[in-house]
């Protein structure tokens, strides 16, 4: 699932930014990442993350991903 929703800069100007989404099932997390300096990682459900975001395209996106997957059958 793609979209092109545009990011909020601090300076408030909004820039395009093309955003991919990709469900898989996770066992654990790694605490080193290339970008661990750069930026803080959380796992959240797709709703709780959608709050937390500013961008009005990346909520609708993250709505759609909690509707995917409250479809998916249990493993």
């Amino acid at each position: 699932m793609a979209s092109t929703p545009f990011k909020m800069l601090a300076n408030g100007e909004r820039v395009p930014s093309v955003v991919q989404v990709h469900l898989l099932q996770a066992e654990k997390i790694d605490e080193k990442f290339p970008e661990e300096k750069q930026r803080n990682s959380r796992w959240l459900p797709p709703l709780e993350a959608a709050a937390l975001v500013r961008e009005p395209e990346l909520k609708s996106l993250l709505g759609k991903v909690e509707r995917m997957v409250v479809k998916l059958p249990k493993a």
